[in-house]
């Protein structure tokens, strides 16, 4: 467990990063902490800290995704991208299948949303933006069954859940940081 003083220096790195606008790991502040300390600083202190200023709220412009680096799984910390920015970007024209709009309503429980008429639901990307996705895919529950779920070249999901037990015309989907929770609602 590292110190006060050591916990400062490492409080300091990071909002310097932060106020940067830096991309980086919990590896990247350990490094750059142990330059400015002749204190051990540990990698799990570092880290633990990140993670409790992120869960917490005190990295409000910045998202957290994951990467392989050797065997492990590594957060890493981007700054959002903000629509104000001037750069040009090459526009590409995408052809996005005929899907009907989505008729959504939101309950205490989620955001009800109407399935196709094949049973498939569409979940809306603004639901999307607000979960972690991890290596490319988003973890979905369905009535308790886990199912990993890519999003289309479009950046949308769109799946049936009919094989799920799903028989009803609407679904509320719940959204955490970690998860979208989807069930049938009457």
């Amino acid at each position: 467990m590292c110190n006060t003083m050591v916990k400062t220096i490492i409080d300091d790195v990071l909002n310097q990063m932060i106020l940067d606008k830096e991309v980086f790991t919990a590896n990247d502040v350990t490094l750059a902490v142990r330059k400015l300390t002749i204190n051990d600083v540990p990698y799990e202190d570092v880290k633990n800290i990140i993670i409790n200023k992120f869960v917490t709220g005190q990295m409000l412009d910045y998202n957290r995704d994951y990467k392989f680096e050797g065997m492990d799984f590594v957060a890493v910390y981007r700054p959002e991208v903000s629509s104000n920015t001037t750069e040009e970007t090459p526009t590409e024209e995408i052809t996005v299948e005929d899907t009907p709009a989505v008729e959504t309503t939101t309950i205490d429980s989620g955001v009800v949303v109407k399935l196709t008429k094949d049973g498939r639901v569409n979940i809306p990307k603004e639901l999307l933006k607000q979960v972690t996705e991890v290596d490319g895919s988003y973890d979905i529950y369905i009535n308790d069954t886990h199912k990993c779920v890519s999003p289309n070249k479009n950046g949308c999901i769109r799946f049936g859940l009919r094989s799920f037990g799903i028989k009803g015309d609407k679904v509320s989907l719940v959204v955490n940081t970690n998860s979208i929770r989807i069930s049938e609602v009457s």
